[in-house]
């Protein structure tokens, strides 16, 4: 998970060394981004002025993965910048970079989006959907739902797991 912010420019370098250990092993860092603050103001959920200061930084991961052999697939999450697949896929295409791509998470989906239709956002997401994570849950209004409702066992529940495989 990566937070950040225009006082404290720049990659982490614990991050910057990881990436060259990674070669050779088909790795991908899985991306979370909790927070982004532009002049001491954090920005909410899915904001896209944050861009500005995040796409450059994941070029720069990105360009060091490529040379490394290690893709980045971001990953949206539930009350964070990146809470989004629709947020995944924007950066992702403004990084526009081979080894950069978004993961859909279905728990996350359900929980942001609500229970709504995704293809029309994976069929967006599909040239850069590097990773889909399923699991059982409910259907009906999961924005209101506990964790213990969006996140089962993958056969149980009564969200449409199997339609969704189809789909995919």
């Amino acid at each position: 998970t990566l937070a950040f912010d225009s006082a404290k420019p720049g990659l982490d370098p614990t991050l910057k060394a990881l990436v060259p250990r990674l070669k050779g092993h088909h790795s991908a860092l899985w991306l979370a981004i909790s927070s982004v603050t532009q002049d001491g103001i954090t920005l909410k959920p899915s904001a896209p002025e944050g861009d500005a200061l995040v796409v450059p930084l994941m070029r720069e991961l990105a360009e060091l993965g490529q040379t490394n052999g290690v893709k980045i697939a971001f990953y949206p999450h539930t009350s964070m910048w990146m809470e989004r697949v629709e947020d995944a896929i924007r950066v992702a295409q403004k990084v526009n970079r081979p080894n950069v791509g978004a993961t859909f998470n279905l728990c996350h989906w359900l929980k942001v989006e609500g229970d709504r239709d995704p293809r029309p956002v994976l069929q967006a997401a599909l040239p850069r959907l590097f990773f889909v994570t399923l699991n059982g849950a409910d259907g009906g209004d999961t924005r209101k739902m506990d964790w213990n409702k969006l996140i089962q066992p993958l056969d149980a529940g009564t969200y449409d797991v199997a339609g969704l495989m189809k789909t995919l």
